[in-house]
């Protein structure tokens, strides 16, 4: 399916909960320092969706998108997933504020489904000491998926989730894996040529090599 990339600006996470979510959109030319994040749009008609997209309603029910277009009196619904990902990524959310809430751990819906956040940081290992180290990351990216019927009517839902988050190690993907009785949210980095390393270790380090041995290293703040 072909898609389209949009840039967007702005100090999201100050800025977001400052203004409504169409005046953040579309707020004039950013300035030095702001992060950008990158939409990528997707369309999609529900012949091509087959059984892979699935639909979970407010009250918890499960539905494929052919089906909720010919049965839904109103074209609401709870979140959108696409089952048989190579990797497991966050669901779509009904609004791109949703998808950024349920992203950090906001405001998940409540339709008896499983909730994964993935904060604003992840959990690293120093790689001298093993000490648990704050990685911060910020949002690169958000997929926007619509999906679209043309029978009997023109009719089409809109979903958005986070699909790229940006860090000091570099472009990570958002992705879960399963236990029992939890989803564990994990953050899939791009190999990186440089180790993180705790601010403990660096300081120790740095006694007995120089600061440019220490540019190989990214140096983080234990938890």
């Amino acid at each position: 399916m072909g898609h389209a990339s949009y840039i967007v600006t702005g100090q999201f996470w100050t800025q977001i909960h400052k203004k409504g979510i169409l005046d953040f959109l579309f707020q004039p030319k950013s300035k030095e320092g702001e992060i950008p994040f990158e939409i990528d749009k997707y369309r999609i008609s529900v012949d091509d969706c087959e059984y892979r997209i699935k639909i979970i309603m407010r009250d918890g029910t499960r539905t494929n998108p052919a089906d909720f277009f010919k049965n839904a009196k109103k074209l609401i619904f709870s979140r959108v997933f696409i089952s048989g990902e190579e990797l497991l990524k966050p669901q779509f959310a009904p609004s791109l504020e949703e998808a950024i809430n349920w992203f950090i751990g906001k405001g998940f819906p409540k339709d008896g489904d499983r909730h994964t956040s993935w904060g604003k940081s992840s959990q690293e290992k120093c790689a001298f000491c093993e000490r648990l180290v704050s990685l911060p990351f910020h949002i690169k990216k958000v997929d926007c998926l619509i999906i679209y019927s043309q029978v009997p009517d023109h009719n089409e839902i809109v979903g958005w989730r986070v699909s790229e988050v940006d860090s000091a190690l570099g472009i990570g993907i958002p992705t879960k894996y399963f236990t029992i009785d939890k989803d564990h949210a994990v953050i899939k980095w791009t190999p990186s040529k440089k180790k993180i390393i705790c601010n403990r270790c660096a300081a120790r380090f740095a006694e007995n090599y120089s600061r440019e041995d220490l540019d190989n290293f990214i140096i983080l703040e234990e938890i």
